[in-house]
């Protein structure tokens, strides 16, 4: 292993043992009555969701020290990523295409679409919003999911169930350090449920990475040399969670620096100052009860959501910036019925309205040469089984 790795963890207040126990402590009986929310989109057990779900646990995390989604998702058959010192790709059997910004992998959190409204992009490096401490488990399940998710569920659907506050019971302050790039880490967390039923949890992380000295020949441009001090990388993120019996309330915002050790997009290579941005928030406020005798569950929600990314880049030696925001809300409301012995009936709708997109490119030198490209749109999702 290169360098040294050091971490501290500090725990000012003790935990209480989980509610559940573990997974690998678990019967096969056991297993198969595991609850899935992501192959329907409603809970199921594990034995009658008609997909091959993966589970990967917060204990599976810590074990074994992955530290991003993309590392997460690669541990999976048939999963596979590229990086190209920008951003992180998923491939799943076989198909990867380069430059296909994640489009056809829908990455969800606690049911929320975070995939952007400007370039339809799952976020699975560091720039997914989500410090991976937070995670309490992960439901992996591959294979077309269009027919209930819409848009984006072609080769697989990644929805991340987060950490409750009764989970922490206290203050979490973590932090470590690898030299190898050169990158402390720090989180502070926050978690209560409180006596009058409320559940509460704050999060605050952050990567400071300096990043790899790294040497690149770019062959017939006649330019070689190393890479130094171009591979840093910093992100800040906060998450926030409050659940008081049906209703919850979820807020996720990163934003995310990366220097550009590698001339993206044919721009000059081994210049300073180039880098990208993003910065992503994602909200939802979340009903879901049962009535009926607990034959009939009713969920409603609605959620906003704004992406941000700036890139300024050097061609032929004129400076340039490229941005690509985007905002975007909706709503959805979904009834799932088990009235009918051994079936259960499903009718729900949802609407998701980009109300704001834009791409641009400017020539900071040369105005007159600028780009622009505004639009919006509607998405809509109507499905019954």
């Amino acid at each position: 292993m290169r360098g040294i790795y050091l971490s501290l963890f500090l725990t000012l207040f003790s935990f209480q043992a989980l509610a559940s126990r573990q997974f690998e402590d678990m019967s096969l009986e056991q297993l198969m009555n595991i609850s899935i929310t992501g192959a329907s989109k409603y809970e199921q057990k594990q034995s009658e969701v008609a997909a091959a779900v993966t589970v990967i646990t917060r204990n599976d995390i810590r074990s074994y020290g992955w530290r991003t989604l993309s590392e997460i998702l690669t541990s999976l058959p048939g999963i596979f990523s590229t990086y190209d010192h920008t951003y992180n790709y998923i491939g799943v059997r076989g198909f990867n295409i380069l430059g296909d910004f994640n489009t056809r992998i829908l990455v969800s959190i606690n049911g929320n679409r975070i995939n952007d409204a400007t370039y339809d992009q799952g976020p699975t490096g560091r720039d997914f919003p989500l410090d991976v401490d937070l995670i309490e488990r992960i439901e992996f399940i591959p294979g077309p999911g269009s027919a209930v998710y819409g848009q984006n569920a072609m080769l697989g659907v990644v929805n991340i169930i987060t950490r409750k506050g009764s989970n922490v019971n206290g203050i979490e302050l973590s932090g470590s350090y690898q030299t190898a790039e050169v990158m402390p880490q720090e989180r502070a967390t926050l978690g209560k449920r409180f006596d009058n039923g409320v559940d509460a949890l704050i999060s605050f992380s952050g990567v400071q990475a300096r990043g790899d000295n790294l040497f690149f020949d770019y062959g017939d441009a006649g330019v070689s040399g190393v890479a130094r001090h171009l591979d840093g990388e910093n992100v800040k993120q906060v998450f926030a969670r409050a659940e008081k019996g049906p209703v919850s309330f979820d807020f996720i915002y990163g934003n995310r620096k990366k220097d550009d050790p590698t001339a993206i997009y044919f721009s000059d290579p081994l210049i300073s100052g180039q880098y990208l941005k993003d910065r992503r928030l994602n909200s939802q406020l979340q009903y879901n009860d049962n009535f009926v005798n607990d034959t009939l569950n009713v969920l409603g929600r609605l959620f906003i959501g704004k992406y941000d990314y700036d890139s300024p880049l050097v061609y032929e030696g004129q400076k340039t910036l490229s941005t690509g925001p985007s905002f975007w809300h909706g709503a959805e409301l979904r009834f799932v019925s088990s009235a009918i012995a051994n079936h259960k009936l499903m009718a729900g709708v949802e609407y998701q309205n980009n109300t704001h997109i834009k791409q641009t490119f400017e020539y900071l030198e040369n105005p007159a040469d600028n780009l622009s490209v505004k639009f919006s749109g509607k998405n809509r999702n109507i499905s019954s089984r």
